[in-house]
């Protein structure tokens, strides 16, 4: 369906609606310093646009895929958990940081009764779920910490001094 409405230049009262407010704090996000953002980068260049709310919401989405790394256990296997949060924003499915911690909960549940983590993982990533599911016929794998002490260092960019 085609909109009657013609494509306008982002004027400087806009403000973000109810549901971009709400999208913002339950992501973590500054809503005042993504709003700056979101209008430096429009008003520079005469972007036109029909629906501003729906480009902003779409600047905070990306912004939270962005900015919303949590924490991870240290049992968690880090390549396996990279491999899952880059799937699932190729399915955009978005790994908010709220989404991130309901994944490391279920993880933590599987772990608890004995599951692999690293085969759940992985399985999740091959078959493109957003979910999380038992793996079948996996041995318990709790995690290399030394591997992922590793990837750590790697993607902070630290080097360890040689013996």
């Amino acid at each position: 369906m085609k909109s009657n409405t013609k494509p306008t230049l982002l004027g400087e009262k806009f403000r973000p609606d109810l549901s971009n407010e709400f999208f913002a704090k339950r992501n973590g996000l500054n809503l005042e310093l993504e709003l700056v953002t979101f209008y430096e980068l429009h008003a520079s260049i005469g972007s036109t646009r029909r629906n501003w709310q729906a480009v902003f919401r779409k600047h905070l989405k990306d912004a939270a895929d962005d900015h919303g790394r949590i924490p991870v256990p240290e049992w968690t296997p880090l390549q396996e958990w990279e491999d899952y949060l880059a799937m699932r924003k190729r399915r955009r499915k978005g790994a908010s940081p709220y989404v991130q911690r309901l994944a490391v909960k279920k993880l933590t549940g599987f772990r608890l009764s004995g599951q692999n983590v690293r085969a759940i993982l992985q399985q999740s990533t091959d078959h493109e779920w957003a979910g999380l599911f038992p793996a079948k016929n996996a041995a318990p794998d709790y995690g290399s910490l030394s591997e992922n002490l590793r990837l750590q260092r790697e993607r902070l960019g630290i080097t360890l001094p040689a013996n």
